[in-house]
């Protein structure tokens, strides 16, 4: 229970930072000392940064009843307390992915906070969708507090006695209850009691075909450039051009690049090579940047419907969420 959990350790220094900051200050002494004075003023500095580093330890605490986060400091024996007003716990957030950073250390991360009535605290920061995921549902299972997710766009809370819940148990009457929209760019069909949803030519796989494409004509366009030369080289080039357009033009007029989701009732999604339980599933939302179908679970994640319009997501979500809970 939260009530047993008045006090809850956040991080501490661990005994990494002591033996650095000792091996600085023997190594630096030492080089100090065989230099003498005044050559040995900058080692002895460096001894002394040394000595400070191995001399400080700090640990944060949540202060759960109080709503507040208290840092301990200690330099030595000299000791004293930071305190962070957040006021009475709310929730636990996972928040849209943000770039940190800049130039070799600039990394998209997915945060995860602890939502207070007057403030945040960040608890991490996973680089990873689905480390994020854990890690917030780990704290909002500790502090019995919902878990607002907003790592795929739109924000989706869960209770924390729902975390590990299939979706299919906590859907509700809207869940099911929607209208398709006028039009449908993607094509279903029952095939041995199961539905196949296909979306043809879907946007990000002919995305990823076209660069690809394009590198390669690029590439080969130097090489030819660089061994043949004059204007064969340059008609050679052209005609590589206008076949790689015309060989992509006809393998999207065919629907090359669809992508077909199976859902199988009472059994789980396929996608491709990729599978999913309905008990592995935990989530089906609508993401956006770019709009797409998310089907979420622990250890993965399908994603489905690239550059669909919202409306038809929405529409494919309860089809696929009546389909997986079966008839009755």
């Amino acid at each position: 229970m939260r009530s047993e959990l008045s006090a809850i350790p956040l991080g501490a220094s661990g005994w990494g930072g002591i033996v650095i900051g000792l091996i600085i200050f023997v190594v630096a002494g030492i080089a100090a000392l065989a230099a003498g004075f005044p050559a040995g003023v900058v080692p002895a500095l460096f001894s002394l940064v040394g000595l400070s580093i191995a001399g400080y330890r700090w640990r944060s605490e949540l202060l759960c009843e109080a709503g507040r986060i208290d840092e301990h400091h200690r330099f030595f024996i000299f000791a004293w307390t930071s305190v962070k007003q957040i006021g009475s716990l709310q929730r636990v957030l996972i928040g849209r992915p943000e770039t940190r950073g800049s130039g070799k250390n600039r990394r998209t991360v997915y945060p995860v906070r602890l939502g207070g009535a007057t403030a945040l605290h960040e608890l991490g920061v996973p680089q990873d969708a689905l480390a994020a995921r854990r890690l917030g549902e780990e704290w909002a299972k500790r502090l019995e507090l919902p878990l607002a997710d907003s790592s795929s766009g739109s924000e989706s809370v869960r209770e924390h006695q729902q975390l590990d819940q299939p979706a299919i148990e906590r859907m509700e009457l809207g869940d099911l209850a929607v209208a398709p929209p006028p039009t449908l760019r993607t094509v279903m069909r029952e095939v041995d009691g199961s539905i196949e949803i296909t979306q043809r030519n879907d946007l990000g796989r002919a995305i990823g075909i076209a660069v690809l494409l394009a590198i390669a004509t690029a590439i080969a366009s130097v090489a030819i450039a660089i061994v043949v030369g004059g204007q064969i080289a340059m008609l050679i080039i052209i005609a590589l051009v206008i076949s790689d357009v015309v060989v992509f033009a006809v393998l999207f007029a065919n629907g090359a690049f669809s992508r077909r989701l199976v859902v199988t009732p009472r059994s789980g999604l396929r996608l491709g090579g990729q599978g999913m339980t309905v008990e592995e599933l935990e989530e089906l939302v609508v993401g956006d940047g770019p709009t797409r179908l998310r089907a979420i679970s622990d250890r993965k994640v399908l994603e489905f419907g690239r550059g669909l319009p919202v409306e038809e997501l929405t529409f494919l979500r309860a089809i696929i969420l009546k389909t997986l809970k079966g008839p009755g």
